[in-house]
């Protein structure tokens, strides 16, 4: 489960990045041109980058790499405050086309932002190596468990079998080995298997009716 939210991380993080890119270059198409269309587009950028975020950090179970998450979503946020203030002083003249060209060009804080993603991707993708490490030495360590599991289950089993049914077997041999004719059959077992119980009867019956047979050959040759 950590394994695949980690490989998620990973997954989400290159569009991610894609989005707080073309915030950005919203944000200069719009001091360049002043043509409001472009902050309509950053609204619906930055609310996506907002959510997209927010489901990655969801999925972070580290508590450093949850911590960093957290603070470049501050970061994001003190830097869209920031934007917003230039709009606000474009909308009103308060910003001059120079000053606006120069501030559409400065792309340091944004470049700053996307290096710190790019390295919290490149951490992600040494803890994603240490998760598939561990899960390899989790799946040996569960498989060698069902496996020892799997040996002893066997062997009470086998056991148990033997006990049910191979040694009331076992007692009907010996008894069968020792009886002779004119003799009573001794053996009884009150429980067991039903089929054991079964044949018991069975020679049981085979013992009494050898027995009668025998006697009247008996009393014939007397």
């Amino acid at each position: 489960s950590g394994f695949a939210a980690q490989l998620m991380v990973l997954t989400e993080l290159p569009a991610h990045r894609n989005l707080m890119r073309r915030a950005d270059a919203f944000a200069d198409n719009f001091l360049t041109t002043r043509d409001a269309v472009w902050l309509g587009r950053r609204e619906e950028t930055v609310r996506a980058f907002i959510a997209s975020h927010a489901r990655i950090g969801a999925l972070i179970r580290d508590e450093e790499e949850r911590a960093e998450w957290e603070r470049l979503s501050a970061d994001f946020l003190a830097y869209d405050a920031d934007q917003r203030r230039l709009f606000e002083r474009s909308r009103h003249g308060a910003l001059g086309r120079a000053e606006a060209i120069r501030q559409a060009l400065d792309n340091e804080v944004i470049d700053r932002h996307i290096e710190r993603m790019s390295h919290f991707g490149r951490l992600s993708f040494a803890r994603l190596d240490a998760q598939r490490r561990a899960t390899r030495e989790a799946a040996f360590l569960t498989f060698a468990a069902v496996l020892i599991l799997g040996v002893f289950g066997s062997v009470a089993v086998a056991a148990l079998v033997s006990r049910i049914i191979v040694a009331p077997v076992r007692r009907l041999q010996t008894q069968a080995s020792v009886w002779k004719l004119g003799e009573p059959w001794t053996l009884d077992m009150e429980d067991g298997p039903p089929e054991i119980l079964e044949l018991l009867g069975a020679m049981r019956s085979m013992a009494s009716q050898l027995n009668a047979q025998f006697e009247k050959e008996r009393q014939a040759g007397r």
